[in-house]
């Protein structure tokens, strides 16, 4: 750990930009004899408000609607899950412009659930199409992550809904109908939502804009380096995967979703990655269950889930660690409302961080000793 003037102080990068490395920062407000009302004021209206509370309201909204027209179990985890990935992409930008990376975050989540019904149930010489569409899809994911950070997040997101369509599909019973309602649902969240920034905008044309949401990432690398970081992810999830899927994790696309998110260009970054996202989960889990065993009873789920998602967009600018804590936490209220199980939930999470963590990390060590025996360089370069 960096010190810096005696002080140690864990912190991250720009929390949008989630393949940058984590970085130690010293972020220490001025000092001060007291903490006066003006000042916490301030520290507070520095919190996502713009993005959280927009997003919570829209939320609230579709758990009510759930609830009132008895949607069945399955298609209600569909629709909040697609809310709640609208939700965290809503400041991106692609060249300065938020509608087409919101148009193209619909498009990309709907094709790649549609996709991955399609390859799910497909075999060609008595290979199903769904793992190989797994690794080519994390290839592009690790390609574009030293590249557009606006464009590796809507290829993570393409990349879920594949492999959640590609791993449950035989357990569907209308794939079509739930494409619908996904969509569906995506464009009635993002609607919603821009609505409501905008009319906070002319309500309060001073507030904290999403502009910290936006941005492209670091400078265009080299072709070579995009495919050698993208066959390195497409290992690293395939090692995932089939770990996952043999310990019998009840959730196998958690251990290479990990492996998308901590995958670094270079090894000391992502062991620092492996080990925040580890601990982190960890937190996150361990809260989550303590508050679900502790509730008088499961239909509380459904706002539990719509509070923590407030809690997590609104903490944002404080830090991606911070954010990965309250992320866990929300995730293990929404899928437990299918499982009631939420240990089992809160252990499939930690594991698949553990599985995911270690294999990106052992996937790049293999990776960064071969690449130095051939070419003799730094490859995260």
């Amino acid at each position: 750990m960096l010190k810096m003037r005696g002080r140690f102080i864990w912190g991250a990068a720009n929390p949008c930009a989630c393949y940058q490395p984590l970085v130690f920062a010293r972020i220490l407000p001025p000092p001060r004899t007291e903490l006066n009302g003006a000042y916490m004021l301030d520290r507070v209206s520095q919190l996502n408000w713009v993005q959280a509370v927009p997003a919570a309201l829209t939320l609230g909204l579709l758990a009510i609607a759930l609830q009132v027209f008895d949607v069945p179990r399955t298609m209600q985890l569909s629709m909040m899950g697609a809310a709640l990935s609208t939700s965290t992409g809503l400041g991106r930008a692609y060249h300065g412009h938020r509608w087409a990376v919101a148009l193209m975050d619909i498009c990309g989540k709907t094709s790649g659930l549609l996709a991955g019904l399609l390859l799910g149930n497909a075999v060609v010489f008595g290979v199903g199409l769904g793992i190989p569409g797994l690794l080519v899809g994390a290839f592009a994911v690790g390609a574009y992550s030293r590249n557009n950070q606006s464009m590796w997040w809507l290829l993570v997101q393409s990349w879920l809904f594949f492999a959640l369509a590609a791993i449950f599909f035989d357990k569907i019973e209308n794939p079509y109908r739930l494409v619908a309602v996904v969509l569906a649902t995506q464009i009635g969240v993002l609607a919603v939502e821009h609505s409501l920034v905008w009319l906070w905008r002319r309500v309060a044309p001073n507030a904290r804009r999403m502009d910290f949401m936006l941005g492209e990432g670091e400078e265009r690398a080299p072709i070579l380096t995009m495919g050698w970081q993208g066959a390195q992810c497409a290992a690293a999830v395939g090692m995932a995967f089939w770990v996952a899927d043999t310990v019998g994790l009840s959730r196998p696309y958690w251990a290479p979703m990990t492996t998308l998110f901590v995958l670094r260009p270079d090894l000391l970054a992502t062991r620092s990655s492996v080990a925040t996202r580890l601990v982190t989960t960890l937190i996150g889990a361990v809260i989550a269950t303590g508050v679900v065993m502790a509730l008088p009873g499961h239909w509380l789920l459904p706002y539990l889930f719509v509070g923590s998602a407030f809690l997590t967009l609104l903490i944002l600018p404080v830090g991606f660690p911070v954010f990965v804590a309250f992320l866990t936490a929300t995730v293990i209220f929404m899928v437990t409302q299918g499982n009631a199980s939420p240990v089992l939930n809160a252990e499939d999470r930690v594991l698949g961080a553990l599985i995911g963590g270690l294999s990106a990390f052992v996937t790049q060590w293999a990776a960064h000793a071969l690449w130095r025996r051939i070419k003799g360089s730094d490859p995260s370069r």
